[in-house]
């Protein structure tokens, strides 16, 4: 039975109490008077006790009912005001406006003590327990819905937001000493986690199905960005330190496949490796192709004063490089042997300039002057 029923149940005990009342404080008065003139002091049974002020109105009750003893108190104008029992939850004490509704409830249960607050329909909107766990405050708007909660247990602090369907968006507290925040989707489903750590801040997205799919956090001052598959599998991972910067690709069983960055010289490279820790690399500068047995078989790289072209068969290379000052062309066999091969050089590159696979810069930009020369005398745009 809550508050107001028992409430209730004094308003309807009232009637019947009213002649009752007198002659109990009769007996009551008559067993004092007899009490002062006898050693013994009598003992006055009743079911119950009400009394009243100078006008003949009732401003206090007290009965023993099924759920246990109860007093009430009431006002001038006969409204209740105070209620006070004790049923098989515990203790219960109630406070009412000036309407009659329940305003403030005190109530000690086996868990532990809870104060109710409620607004002027009667109605909870606020209760602030103490339990074994530790104490909590609930905040509930007008239909009874949980919208607000903080609570303390040996975990840390912790504050959860409900929207109006009671279900939980967002909570920010501490767990072990970790500082958190937590956003959920109308579905339930975690979608943004904001953590700090010893190491640093992490930031943490899911999908619509809860799952993780992207990680940024600044670790140790390393600053990383890593991002998920469905499955949860990191597929991408971005990180910058004091050393090195690097993108990295990973395959379904989290193998890095491909890897892109630079030191802190400034030389930056692409390796790209399949599942057999087979790669090719490239840079700003060049790239580089190996076999599967890690065995360099191309390479084009350009410099500041230079460009070169090397082939290899694992056994013998040849490698055509153009400096400021001159262009070669060296074949290595498979002594390692080197063996220049400049007129060979020469041969084919008039080969490759006549066939029109070589051109030469300056001849182009001389061949668009005269045309454009041309056109101009004949008058045309």
């Amino acid at each position: 039975m809550d508050i107001e029923e028992r409430l209730e149940k004094l308003e309807r005990q009232n009637r019947r109490l009213k002649t009752a009342g007198i002659a109990v404080l009769v007996l009551a008065v008559a067993g004092l008077l007899m009490g002062q003139a006898t050693p013994k002091a009598p003992m006055v049974e009743a079911e119950g006790f009400v009394l009243k002020d100078g006008a003949g109105k009732i401003r206090a009750q007290l009965t023993v009912t099924k759920d246990g003893p109860m007093l009430a108190l009431y006002d001038e104008n006969g409204k209740h005001r105070v209620g006070l029992g004790v049923g098989e939850k515990g203790p219960v004490l109630s406070l009412l406006d000036e309407t009659g509704k329940p305003r403030v409830g005190l109530v000690v249960e086996k868990d532990g003590p809870r104060l109710i607050l409620c607004d002027e329909t009667g109605k909870e909107r606020a209760m602030l327990r103490v339990e074994k766990v530790g104490p909590g405050l609930s905040l509930l708007d007008e239909t009874g819905k949980p919208r607000a909660a903080l609570d303390a247990d040996k975990g840390g602090p912790l504050l959860r937001v409900f929207d109006k369907t009671g279900k939980p968006r967002a909570t920010l507290g501490m767990d072990k000493g970790v500082p958190g925040l937590a956003l959920w989707d109308e579905s339930g489903n975690p979608r943004a986690g904001l953590a700090v750590v010893n190491d640093g801040p992490s930031l943490h997205l899911s999908d619509q199905k809860g799952k993780r799919r992207m990680v940024l956090g600044v670790l140790r001052d390393r600053p990383e960005l890593t991002l998920y598959s469905e499955d949860e599998k990191r597929r991408i991972g971005l990180a910058v330190d004091t050393a090195q910067s690097g993108l990295t690709l990973h395959d379904e069983n989290n193998n890095i496949r491909a890897w892109l960055g630079g030191s802190k010289g400034n030389d930056m490279a692409l390796i790209v490796r399949d599942p057999s820790k087979r790669y090719s690399r490239t840079g700003a500068t060049g790239i580089v192709i190996f076999d599967e047995n890690a065995t360099q078989r191309a390479g084009l790289g350009v410099g500041e004063n230079w460009s070169s072209l090397s082939l290899s068969t694992g056994l013998r290379t040849a490698r055509l490089s153009v400096t400021k000052n001159e262009a070669s062309l060296t074949r290595w066999d498979e002594k390692g042997n080197a063996i220049k091969l400049n007129e060979e050089l020469v041969a084919l590159l008039a080969v490759l300039k006549r066939k029109g696979v070589l051109v030469d810069p300056e001849e182009v930009a001389s061949q668009i002057v005269r045309e454009r020369q041309q056109k101009e005398k004949a008058g045309k745009p």
